[in-house]
């Protein structure tokens, strides 16, 4: 059994589109490295992945789709 946890940082959807509107749209983007919100594909692609054979040996761990948030 493989357990693998996806941890994924702020993404710009229709419901966060309005959180970001109060402080517009770059809001805490500078503790992006990347300087952008992800968007929904970004954390499925990641899903996709970790799901595929190509990460069979992958377990225990969670891998952090946030643009670099967590170091920057």
């Amino acid at each position: 059994m493989r357990v693998v946890g996806i941890a994924p940082g702020r993404c710009y959807t229709r419901m966060t589109a309005e959180t970001a509107k109060q402080g517009g749209p770059g809001r805490g983007i500078e503790r992006v490295p990347l300087r952008r919100w992800g968007q929904p594909e970004e954390p499925a692609y990641a899903m996709v992945f970790l799901a595929s054979e190509a990460a069979s040996y992958i377990t225990g761990t969670t891998l952090l789709v946030d643009g670099g948030y967590v170091i920057g």
